[in-house]
Formats: structure tokens, sequence, C-alpha cells
């Protein structure tokens, strides 16, 4: 299968064909809706946390970004 240029629509093609499950953001099924993918909210008190790790020196606008995200509680 040829690499997209979409990570997402890449995978949720090999989920419509059967070939894989994938966790994915609250959401993303108002972007992404297609035939042949089922969209499930986690419950239960579950809750999927996103880490991002980058080397100190080669990404100083990332951790910029992120600190303006999170209110310059990055390390």
């Amino acid at each position: 299968m040829p690499r997209s240029p979409d990570p997402i629509e890449e995978t949720l093609e090999l989920v419509a064909a059967g070939r894989g499950v994938a966790l994915l953001s609250e959401g993303t099924d108002e972007h992404y809706a297609r035939a042949g993918v089922v969209f499930v909210l986690l419950s239960g008190g579950l809750t999927c946390t996103t880490a991002v790790a980058w080397r100190r020196d080669t990404r100083p606008v990332l951790a910029r970004a992120l600190e303006a995200l999170d209110g310059g509680d990055v390390l």
C-alpha cells in the first residue's frame, strides 16, 4: 500500500480494510468519518495520555509552542 501524506488517513484506511484498530483523539470522527470505520469513545473512566519527546537542542520552536499550550509547564 503506498504511503499516504496524511498518517490518519492511512491509519483509517487500514482499519476500514480490517487490518487493525487505532486509538485516536476524540473528534477525529468529525473530520475523518468513513464507511467501514466505527469510532467508539473510551468508557468506564478510561483515558489516554499523549507524550511528546524531543532533543532539547533540536526543537526550540516545538518547546515554545508546547509551553504556550501548557501554560509554561514544559520541562
